[in-house]
């Protein structure tokens, strides 16, 4: 199964007021962990997982396969077709919003995989919304 893991918006958010108790049940079963930067991702799990250092340290362990707009679809259908349990992060806000994701996840369906998205914050939609606009005519132009 692939995971697709929110990520914060800011330094400063509490984890406990914005992403899902259930985010927490995903990290002990993976095998792999698919990551658009390494760096970011790091600490992103100390971040999330500061009260659960063994955890922590057990992630940290994990294969951590680099996913950007440079990586080709034969170097992420190869892991995927080698693990059975992954999630990708993305450096801020949801996977596959203003981000190269969406290959990732059209790849995993390609093969079969399950995918599970988990909810979180998104710089476009809390734009969306709080900008008085009417969402039924909203068109968002990415970069990838």
């Amino acid at each position: 199964m692939l995971h697709l893991l929110p990520n914060f918006l800011a330094e400063d958010t509490d984890a406990k007021k914005i992403f899902p108790p259930s985010i927490y049940e995903v990290f002990p079963t993976l095998d792999v962990l698919i990551v658009e930067t390494p760096k970011e991702a790091r600490a992103y799990l100390k971040r999330l997982l500061a009260s659960d250092p063994e955890l922590y340290k057990r992630l940290l362990s994990l294969p951590m396969k680099e996913y950007n707009e440079h990586t080709t679809d034969k170097e992420i259908s190869e892991l995927l077709e080698k693990s059975k349990n992954f999630a990708y992060l993305s450096d801020a806000g949801l996977p596959c919003i203003a981000d190269p994701g969406y290959k990732l996840v059209k790849l995993a369906k390609d093969l079969g995989i399950e995918v599970m998205a988990h909810i979180g914050p998104s710089s476009v939609i809390l734009a969306l919304m709080l900008s008085g606009m009417n969402a039924a005519s909203f068109t968002f132009y990415g970069n990838f």
